[in-house]
């Protein structure tokens, strides 16, 4: 008797864990959804600023470029797409000759 009462504890005790470590995921997962959107928003307020000097006013304009130049917008690399895996290995070729 005392043990199926053990088990039952064990068992309800192993289940609020892992409830609680969903929760925590859960959690986690959402701040991190948050905290990425927030990022997205002042990247593309920053993008925004840089493109307004464009709008007509040359008043700002040697302001904002050194700005971009303070921030390192003006040297971000843009990501290239990978290159296509596939056909003739051209490692294998100069070994073979």
């Amino acid at each position: 008797m005392i043990y199926v009462i053990y088990m039952v504890f064990q068992q309800a005790y192993k289940d609020n864990v892992k409830q609680r470590e969903t929760e925590e995921k859960l959690r986690r997962a959402k701040e991190a959804k948050v905290k990425a959107e927030q990022e997205k928003q002042e990247r593309l307020a920053r993008k925004k600023a840089l493109v307004d000097m464009n709008a007509g006013d040359d008043t700002g304009v040697m302001d904002n470029l050194l700005q971009a130049l303070a921030t390192g917008q003006a040297f971000q690399k843009r990501k290239r797409p990978p290159r296509e895996r596939g056909g003739i290995n051209t490692f294998s070729i100069c070994c073979w000759i």
